[in-house]
């Protein structure tokens, strides 16, 4: 089970308001609903024009509260136990399925297709098997290589598609589009000209396109239940990670943002295609 926290203005005004804000700091309504199977708990809150009252919130969701789902942009003072909820396994999924996404949208012939994939830790292999299915050649940007050597002449044996692992981010530079399940750094973007799906944006500008902040398709059997407030892809997330939901991981990205830009997946696969 999990928490999700839905703020909500008080709408009072005036002094009457005011004193009935001062009551209200302590309401919050605790509801348990349940969403394919998996239970979790709702807890509405009302932000007055004092704020909101944090020490109430960990007093109800407990235990809950070091991995609570909450709109973004919401911050918990430093001295709470409140800690936000991040998806990060979901985002590998996200990233990896709207990659593929837009490989099958384009029209780059197949001995084109070579993809690099950012994976630091040497422990996205599950990543590479799926993305070879869709392009000739995968390229792997890593500082656990020793982790890819049985696994690349394993893929090559059974697929025939070369996969190299390596620690040169200029390996990556004849990409048509590369996949980072986990960010990419500045460093590591400089020498790229290709489009990156990236499950965060770089701290610093880059040349290179880097699509981050995806936007979730929505499942149709989940429309309407992602509650107030909350992005659909930390719900969801939250449905995978906390709930055990498995057919979550299917899911891709209608699109994200590039440079201050939304851009559609359709856009990225002719983006890549013209190149």
């Amino acid at each position: 089970m999990f928490a999700v926290l839905v703020v909500k203005p008080s709408g009072r005004h005036g002094i009457v308001g005011a004193l009935l804000d001062r009551l209200m700091r302590r309401r919050a309504f605790v509801q348990k609903k349940t969403i394919m199977g998996v239970q979790y708990s709702q807890l509405t809150v009302f932000e007055t024009k004092r704020g909101i009252y944090w020490t109430e919130i960990e007093r109800l969701c407990g235990l809950k509260c070091g991995n609570l789902v909450m709109p973004r942009g919401l911050k918990p003072p430093s001295d709470s136990c409140v800690v936000p909820f991040v998806p990060l396994r979901f985002y590998s999924y996200l990233v990896r399925n709207t990659a593929i996404e837009i490989i099958k949208k384009s029209d780059i012939q197949l001995y084109r297709r070579m993809v690099g994939v950012v994976d630091i830790e040497g422990v996205y292999q599950q990543t590479v098997l799926e993305l070879i299915h869709h392009c000739s050649a995968v390229r792997i940007l890593t500082d656990n290589e020793q982790r890819y050597n049985a696994f690349c002449t394993q893929v090559m044996d059974t697929y025939g598609a070369p996969v190299i692992a390596t620690a040169d981010p200029h390996s990556l530079a004849n990409c048509v589009l590369i996949v980072a399940p986990s960010g990419i750094s500045a460093l590591q973007a400089e020498s790229l000209t290709a489009p990156v799906i990236s499950a965060t944006d770089t701290q610093k500008p880059v040349r290179c396109p880097v699509i981050c902040d995806l936007e979730v398709e929505i499942p149709p059997n989940l429309a309407g239940s992602i509650p107030e407030g909350i992005e659909p892809t930390d719900f969801l997330g939250a449905l995978f990670e906390m709930g055990g939901i498995k057919e979550i991981t299917s899911v891709c990205a209608a699109g994200g943002r590039c440079k201050g830009r939304n851009l559609s997946i359709s856009e990225v696969s002719r983006y890549i295609t013209d190149r």
